[in-house]
């Protein structure tokens, strides 16, 4: 997880652009991310994860600003990739209605794509920022 530590940008379309900074905190990192259109903020979030070693995921909480709070499970699947869930679809994560699964391209570059359904809905790709 040490790779995500750092600054990150991701373009999307329409003039949108979103950021998360990631700090190494206890077992895990912390978060905070928002998303731009025209550099105005329409969206802001903390994160925090952690280790679960009975498990061998990351679990942690997303909090949106004025929504409901989200429980996650994230862990790789091999060196460059990943996956998460809601919490509560861990008992079946192939069974998920909705995903994320991401690949570290290089220590620079992240892509994640946003599953629904079996469908890529959304793809972020990341650069980080120096």
């Amino acid at each position: 997880m040490k790779i995500f530590i750092g600054n990150w940008k991701a373009e999307l379309p329409k003039d949108t652009v979103y950021y998360e900074n990631i700090k190494a905190f206890g077992t895990g990192f912390e978060c905070y991310d928002k998303t731009e259109v025209k550099d105005k903020m329409i969206t802001e979030e903390k994160e925090l994860y952690g280790y679960d070693s009975k498990l061998d995921k990351y679990v942690g909480a997303d909090f949106v600003k004025g929504k409901d709070i989200e429980i996650w499970a994230l862990w790789f699947t091999s060196n460059t990739k990943y996956e998460g869930i809601h919490f509560s679809d861990i008992s079946n994560p192939d069974k998920a209605s909705f995903k994320v699964e991401g690949e570290i391209k290089s220590p620079d570059a992240i892509s994640q794509n946003f599953i629904m359904n079996g469908k890529v809905i959304l793809t972020y790709n990341f650069k980080r920022i120096k």
